[in-house]
């Protein structure tokens, strides 16, 4: 759900309504009626994710920066 790929390429993504609107949708599709879930995903696991901080800050989080990421190609 939170790829740290496009985290550590390009922070600018946090910005942009489209994504964090395709977010909030997609937690309220896979937590559908768990309202305690989305709430620690969107509000504590997010915020994580954007300040790569707990397992999104570990070292092979952080290698994602470099890594092409191209899911075609697997």
């Amino acid at each position: 759900m939170l790829n740290p790929h496009y985290n550590y390429v390009d922070e600018s993504i946090f910005n942009d309504g489209n994504i964090t609107t395709a977010f909030m949708d997609y937690v309220e599709t896979f937590y559908s009626g768990d309202d305690d879930k989305q709430d620690q995903v969107v509000n504590y696991e997010f915020q994580k994710f954007q300040k790569r901080e707990g397992a999104f800050g570990k070292k092979l989080a952080r290698t994602c920066q470099n890594f092409d990421y191209n899911p075609v190609a697997w």
